[in-house]
């Protein structure tokens, strides 16, 4: 079984990928941002930081203000992602289409930023919370719909089933 971090960073990749291989698609555009809201980001803000910071705070280290970046770059990623949305649908596709690539750049820095600097911390977490944390991760998956979040990630069902300890 895989900690939720490491298949966080295979997601990194998968995102990475989606970013180089070709503009979307209208509908696939919206099935990404609603996977990265409410599957990816929700997984790291609800789970993955939560418990990084109260490691933290448990151990009397210093805290984690990186968190609080990613946290805001979290909440830039979304607002471009929704300017997206709107230029889409009143029509305005220059914009819409001088924009997108700028949405994926700051997304795959934004990860790149992740992977570097905050994932590593998650080494000092206590491997309780890991199997916790994965298991909750998994519930937001499958709300999400777990057919959804296989088909933007790339993973099988069967690699789904083996990282999340199921298979």
């Amino acid at each position: 079984m895989a900690d939720i971090v490491e298949i966080l960073m295979l997601e990194h990749l998968a995102i990475r990928n989606i970013s180089r291989c070709r503009k979307p698609e209208e509908a696939t555009f919206y099935e990404f941002n609603a996977y990265l809201k409410n599957c990816h980001i929700e997984i790291e803000e609800k789970i993955v930081f939560p418990l990084i910071l109260s490691y933290a705070r448990d151990n009397a280290q210093a805290s984690f203000p990186r968190i609080e970046q990613i946290r805001a770059d979290h909440r830039l990623i979304e607002t471009l992602a929704d300017n997206l949305a709107k230029w889409k649908e009143s029509g305005n596709m220059q914009l819409y289409e001088e924009r997108l690539p700028l949405y994926f750049r700051l997304l795959v820095e934004h990860n790149r930023s992740e992977d570097e600097i905050v994932f590593p911390l998650w080494s000092s977490a206590d491997h309780r919370d890991a199997k916790i944390g994965a298991s909750e991760a998994l519930d937001i998956i499958e709300t999400f719909g777990k057919d959804r979040y296989l088909s933007i990630t790339g993973l099988s069902g069967k690699a789904m089933d083996y990282l999340f300890g199921r298979g």
